[in-house]
């Protein structure tokens, strides 16, 4: 596979992650597609990426960074731990409720194509620093396994409460109530995992 140019292959993952918002994730997403898009033909797409699972998979990573860098972004004016801990919440229920078809793509179609171990590491680490925000939110009043458990249970809690408005069945009108409801129920179950389990 060759590399030959850098803006490029970027132009491909932009594209690639454009029709997987316009057509609700990926699964009607096709190289024939991107090709079209990036104005070359659809072999020549496998000199930038191994197979389309291979570029599924540099998508899936970008998603990530992009989510990682708008959460530090946000989190530059948090100035208490409590501002940390609703920063963390909120910033991850807006990037959901700003970006269904990322996030749909992201969880619920990653069993339709191979996820590498390299991949599946990233999507990790983007948990394991939920979990630090956690234990700076708390002023250390869980360590960070407990934090991890926390940060699974919670962000799994907001993906079950969110997965109907992210495979499009529902509509959410109210955006910012809505928010602020889900963030105090994060912040509730927060503290009656932390009072139940203790550090």
């Amino acid at each position: 596979m060759k590399n030959i140019d850098n803006d490029f292959k970027e132009k491909i993952l932009s594209t690639t992650l454009e029709l997987i918002d316009q057509n609700g994730g990926a699964l009607n997403v096709t190289l024939r597609q991107v090709a079209r898009e990036v104005n070359c033909s659809a072999p020549n797409i496998y000199n930038y990426f191994a197979s389309f699972d291979d570029l599924l998979n540099s998508v899936l990573i970008k998603i990530c960074d992009n989510f990682t860098q708008s959460m530090q972004e946000q989190l530059l004016l948090a100035k208490s731990s409590e501002d940390i801990l609703v920063t963390a919440f909120t910033s991850f229920i807006s990037y959901i409720l700003d970006n269904p078809s990322r996030v749909n793509f992201f969880y619920f179609e990653r069993l339709s194509f191979d996820v590498h171990e390299s991949t599946q590491g990233v999507a990790e680490g983007v948990g394991h620093g939920m979990a630090t925000l956690l234990v700076e939110g708390s002023d250390g009043a869980i360590t960070m396994n407990k934090a991890q458990d926390a940060s699974s249970i919670l962000h799994w809690y907001i993906i079950g409460q969110l997965s109907e408005y992210v495979t499009g069945r529902i509509d959410i009108t109210n955006k910012a109530e809505y928010i602020d409801t889900l963030v105090a129920t994060c912040k509730n179950l927060l503290i009656k995992y932390t009072s139940e389990v203790g550090k």
